[in-house]
């Protein structure tokens, strides 16, 4: 079972979601689940997500305003 944790800098900012296994969501400030409302660097809708054969996909959305980095790097 794999898990995505979000954290910000305040202790009320985190949480924790179970990943299914080839469901996809979007990742965002203002996300329905997924939301990271304290991240002032994300889009409110900014990535979709797919956890597939033990790896996270990710993809950013034509509307996100801002990159999406990678190990220090700009990636699509």
């Amino acid at each position: 079972m794999a898990e995505l944790i979000a954290q910000g800098p305040e202790t009320s900012q985190r949480w924790r979601r179970t990943l299914r296994v080839d469901e996809s969501f979007v990742l965002g400030r203002a996300a329905n689940g997924w939301s990271v409302p304290w991240d002032e660097f994300i889009s409110r809708s900014h990535v979709e997500c797919r956890w597939h054969s033990g790896r996270l996909d990710v993809r950013r959305l034509a509307s996100a305003q801002n990159p999406v980095f990678h190990q220090g790097q700009e990636v699509q």
